[in-house]
C-alpha cells in the first residue's frame, strides 16, 4: 500500500491517504508481522544474537497520532509480541520477533527562539507520549542551524533539560503581548504539566 495509490484510487486527500494507510496497516497487522519477520531473516545469519534495528518512519503531523487510535493500536500489538521460540523440527514455522519498542520524537530546534512555540512543542511531545504509552526520547534536530534561524535565550543544555520551565514563561511575558499577557496563568499551568511529567 502506498499513499500515492490511496490518494488517487479512494480520490482522499494527503491527511485522509494518511490515515487510511495507518488503518490499513492495523487491520493487517499479520500481514506486516509476516513481511517485518521475512524482512528481518533476511538480514540476518542463522544463530547471530544481532538484530537489525526496524525504524518505522512516521510523518510529522501530530494529530494523526494523538486524535486517531489506528496508530496505537498497531503500536500496542507490536509491543505484545513475545518471543517465540524458533520451531526445533527444522520446519519453516512462524517464528516471532523479540521486539522493543521506542518512540522518537524529533523537533526542529528553531523552536527554541520562542518560548511559547516551544512549550508548545514541548507539550506536543507530552500528548504523544501519553497518548501512544511508549518509552520515548525527544530529540532535538538541526541543532546546527539554531543560530541561523535567530539567537535561543539560554544555552542549549536548557532545552535539552527542560529542568525549569519558568524562565520559558518568563520570556513569553517579556514580550509585552496583551493576548500573551492574558494567558499567562494559562502558560504557567501548561509549562506545569510538562514538568511534572
Amino acid at each position: 500500500i502506498t499513499l500515492s495509490d490511496v490518494m488517487e484510487t479512494m480520490s482522499l486527500g494527503p491527511n485522509g491517504s494518511l490515515l487510511y494507510c495507518i488503518d490499513f496497516l492495523d487491520e493487517n497487522f499479520d500481514w506486516f508481522c509476516d513481511e517485518l519477520v521475512n524482512a528481518v531473516k533476511s538480514v540476518t545469519k542463522p544463530n547471530e544474537s544481532m538484530v537489525p534495528y526496524v525504524i518505522i518512519d512516521c510523518p510529522g503531523q501530530i494529530e494523526l497520532y494523538t486524535n486517531h487510535t489506528a496508530l496505537k493500536s498497531f503500536v500496542n500489538k507490536l509491543n505484545s509480541l513475545a518471543k517465540r521460540e524458533t520451531p526445533t523440527d527444522g520446519s519453516d514455522g512462524s517464528v516471532g520477533l523479540d521486539v522493543r519498542l521506542v518512540v522518537v520524537n524529533i523537533v526542529d530546534s528553531h523552536y527554541t527562539n520562542d518560548a511559547s512555540k516551544f512549550i508548545s512543542v514541548a507539550l506536543n511531545c507530552l500528548n504523544s507520549m501519553i497518548h501512544l504509552e511508549m518509552p520515548h526520547i525527544s530529540v532535538l534536530s538541526k541543532v546546527d542551524l539554531i543560530q541561523k534561524y535567530s539567537k535561543t535565550d539560554f544555552g542549549l543544555d536548557f532545552y535539552c533539560d527542560l529542568l525549569d520551565l519558568n524562565y520559558l514563561v518568563d520570556k513569553v511575558n517579556e514580550q509585552n503581548d496583551p493576548f500573551l499577557a492574558k494567558y499567562k496563568k494559562l502558560t504557567a499551568a501548561l509549562a506545569g504539566v510538562i514538568e511534572d511529567y
